[in-house]
């Protein structure tokens, strides 16, 4: 059984992957898998406890496109051609919400059944249009929607047709790895399991994600009065920057700290410095899914772009959220500013922390945190109602122009065409009169 799964999203969605190839293992006994994933996360395959045996990956974002065009089917065909190389048996677009990226790689791979999840219906022409300048066919897609309120490894249990397996294999650190997170902590003075590890950045095209900075900070110096646990703020390297200067601001209140931001090659590194570190606090990104894979205890701060959908799974976790009416947006923000994000408190955050330094839970949590007056909520509700309406107006006259747009630009590439081949007719053939 030859199995093809596109996941094209970050870094955690290809950590809760792992357990997606493991459920497909166990399900299609001597099968071959494998995974096509974006360059920059194709790094935390290798950490997979069962990896799968082959990895493809490709340097298109498909979430990064709004439109179709020639230059985004001229960067998809080195991908598509790579595919074509096999013949494959089942074919899944595997993301928590799929693009037009996942029809295109199926129209390719032309598995005998092919699944996807939760495509929004105004991709739909997008996938026709990419299929026209890509030279392909339309294969059948059985579609598995998201249930209301299901965790992504719930999904995966279903999609892999292996409901209430409920498994999550356990990730190991290899001794070239441990060792060189050990150089890292050796640099600083510092020991595996005495220092906290943090993230409090991630997601730079939704800062609005992100929960301010200066709670960050006030929630590790009460902790580090209490604790004495030095700081390592974890992040990509194009981060370097803000992270220093976080670690700066930190070592001004008198935390011990240092920073270590990672290029993609470092993945395997930093999942061995996380799984060294006592706990961890930060944002929802690819890093708190990483730590969960080591089992490590940490707490962090939610929003509602995509809740429940990747709650804390990790025994002895805590996830922090403040429910909105707004949530459920996936991350279009009606207000501009993460309200959601913004409503949970330093004093929330420092409990938590320190009830997973103590280790006083053994099974992942989350925390609700009523904010607001019922009228402030009814507000917040209506406006983000009536902005959801607006956004839908607008994607819908967007995408009749757009295709208007490439109505006409076939049109004008026919024309030419057909006036190509009507001057070639006119040339009069050697030695004709």
């Amino acid at each position: 059984m030859r199995i093809l799964i596109l996941h094209a999203g970050g870094l955690g969605d290809l950590v809760l992957t792992a357990g997606f190839v493991e459920r497909l293992r166990l399900q299609h006994e001597a099968s071959h898998i494998t995974l096509v994933c974006r360059d920059e996360y194709a790094g935390i395959c290798e950490l997979y406890p069962a990896p799968p045996d082959r990895i493809i990956t490709t340097t298109v974002n498909p979430y990064a496109w709004a439109a179709p065009c020639d230059e985004l089917a001229a960067s998809v065909r080195p991908l598509l051609a790579k595919i074509e190389a096999e013949a494959f048996d089942l074919f899944y677009s595997a993301e928590h919400r799929a693009t037009w990226l996942g029809p295109i790689v199926a129209a390719r791979a032309r598995a005998a059944g092919s699944v996807i999840s939760n495509m929004p219906s105004a991709q739909r022409w997008f996938v026709v249009s990419m299929l026209r300048r890509l030279g392909l066919h339309a294969v059948k897609l059985r579609h598995v929607a998201s249930q209301p309120g299901e965790h992504e490894l719930v999904r995966y249990e279903r999609l892999a047709g292996a409901s209430g397996a409920g498994l999550f294999p356990k990730w190991k650190v290899s001794k070239g790895n441990a060792d060189d997170a050990a150089d890292v902590l050796a640099s600083n003075g510092w020991e595996a399991g005495r220092f906290v590890a943090c993230f409090p950045f991630g997601d730079a095209g939704t800062t609005f994600k992100r929960w301010p900075g200066e709670r960050f900070l006030a929630v590790l110096e009460a902790a580090y009065a209490r604790f004495a646990l030095p700081v390592l703020a974890l992040g990509a390297h194009d981060e370097r920057t803000e992270l220093d200067e976080f670690v700066s601001a930190l070592s001004a209140r008198g935390v011990a700290a240092a920073t270590f931001a990672g290029t993609k090659d470092d993945i395997p590194l930093v999942g061995a410095l996380l799984r060294a570190s006592l706990a961890f606090i930060g944002n929802d990104t690819g890093l708190a899914h990483l730590a969960a894979a080591y089992g490590v205890p940490g707490v962090t701060i939610f929003g509602g772009g995509t809740w429940p959908a990747y709650a804390p799974w990790n025994a002895a976790s805590v996830g922090l959220v403040a429910p909105l009416p707004c949530f459920g947006c996936y991350w279009d923000c009606a207000f501009g500013r993460g309200l959601c994000v913004e409503h949970v408190d330093v004093e929330s955050a420092y409990a938590a922390l320190g009830d997973v330094i103590a280790l006083a839970d053994d099974v992942p949590r989350t925390i609700a945190l009523e904010r607001g007056t019922p009228g402030e909520r009814e507000l917040i509700g209506l406006a983000a109602g009536r902005y959801a309406q607006a956004q839908e107006d607008r994607n819908a006259r967007l995408t009749s122009i757009l295709r208007l747009q490439d109505v006409l630009e076939r049109g004008i590439r026919l024309r030419s065409a057909r006036r190509t081949s009507t001057e070639v007719r006119l040339i009069p053939e050697a030695g004709g009169g």
